[in-house]
């Protein structure tokens, strides 16, 4: 019995580390014709700066510590060679990492930083951006990459930004052993994202953009990536207590991995109360069998999980969505299905662009999973037939 235990977890632990939460970057779709596009990803990060000339650093798995204890401020420029995924139908097909490239990436001091992301939304005709949280075994590229292909598939008008922390990726062995650093660096990141998050909010402000209204800032995380950035929002909740209204859009955790009963019991009810956010939504999926390992590892359910004990709360600004019947993602492991899956592309899409925050509604055509009062939405594998399929500009 004790044999077969050890097995189980090696294999538990082996699974996480061939997976991770990152899917090779230029993973997916084919190569186009069309022209190519290059975007400005703009970024804050934790982690260390490795050698590397001004226009090409590269950031490591290392911790940074700074003496202001801030983030290292930047912007990549990012090349993508295919055609946008969220029109298919189909699974995704695997490709050459060089459809999506990052071609340079250099540091900034804050003021030129927010300096650019006001011009970048002035050019762009667009008062908004997001800021992506990546998840377990990532490296910087691959999360700059994914942030870029985030913004190009959704057909996002305003400049990404990327949280980049210091995830161990790597080789198998570092990532064997990085699932567990990398749990314990989720919580050393929280009050330097806190911290980015405030900063951001200040610096869009509506003085700062000469404008009527602030920024609208939307925050996408991804599997461990929701750990931080849920506790990020809680600290945050503390700090702009006596501040009125919401000051982001939308919340999108996708996999959440995070303990589901703290989930339900504390974290949501903390964030609804605050009312930081116009609105959250969460992706589960029965078949992600990246949150089912990470389940076994740490024994109690993942919110991420959509099976028996789904978080579900009968809130207005709150849904949970079932994507159990979407399959895609390296490995058959159907981890990444937020980014990999057109019908989940489609329905971000619904909710960032077009502000369509009801599952019922023309446009996102899902049913309830039962009748109970805030009961999870289940999405259909392909809903095109009821769906407004929104388009999006090349």
């Amino acid at each position: 019995m004790r044999v077969r235990a050890v097995s189980g977890g090696i294999v538990c632990v082996s699974l996480l580390a061939g997976a991770g939460c990152s899917t090779p970057p230029g993973h997916r779709g084919m190569a186009t014709e069309l022209p190519v596009q290059t975007v400005t990803v703009f970024y804050a990060t934790d982690r260390l700066a490795e050698s590397g000339e001004t226009d090409d650093l590269r950031y490591g798995s290392q911790r940074a510590y700074r003496p202001d204890d801030r983030c290292e401020l930047g912007v990549c420029r990012v090349e993508i060679r295919r055609e946008r995924n969220h029109l298919k139908t189909g699974p995704l097909p695997k490709s050459s990492r060089a459809l999506v490239q990052v071609l340079s990436a250099r540091s900034l001091g804050e003021d030129r930083f927010y300096q650019r992301l006001r011009e970048k939304m002035w050019y762009a005709g667009s008062n908004e951006t997001f800021v992506f949280i990546h998840g377990f075994n990532n490296s910087f590229e691959a999360a700059v990459t994914r942030t870029a292909e985030l913004w190009y598939d959704i057909g996002f008008d305003g400049p990404p930004i990327v949280f980049s922390w210091p995830s161990r990726a790597g080789s198998f062995w570092g990532g064997v052993f990085g699932y567990f650093a990398d749990s314990e660096t989720i919580k050393w990141s929280v009050a330097h994202l806190e911290q980015f998050l405030l900063d951001l909010v200040e610096q869009t402000s509506a003085g700062q953009l000469a404008a009527d209204e602030p920024a609208r800032i939307h925050l996408i995380a991804h599997s461990m990536g929701s750990r931080l950035l849920a506790g990020a929002l809680l600290a945050i909740a503390e700090d702009l207590n006596s501040r009125h209204g919401p000051v982001f859009c939308d919340v999108i955790l996708a996999a959440p991995d995070i303990d589901r009963d703290l989930f339900r019991d504390v974290i949501v009810g903390e964030l609804l109360r605050s009312g930081l956010a116009e609105h959250y939504t969460v992706y589960a999926s029965s078949a992600d069998n990246v949150i089912k390992t990470s389940q076994k590892l740490q024994v109690y359910p993942r919110a991420g999980n959509a099976d028996e004990g789904l978080v579900a709360v009968a809130h207005d600004q709150f849904d949970t969505i079932d994507a159990s019947a979407v399959r895609s993602g390296w490995l058959a492991l159907n981890h990444d299905y937020f980014i990999t899956e057109p019908r989940v592309l489609r329905d971000l899409i619904e909710i960032i662009r077009h502000g369509n925050r009801d599952p019922s509604a023309y446009g996102r055509a899902m049913t309830r999973r039962d009748d109970a009062p805030g009961s999870p939405w289940v999405l259909t594998p392909d809903a095109r037939a009821n769906d407004r399929t929104a388009s999006v500009e090349n």
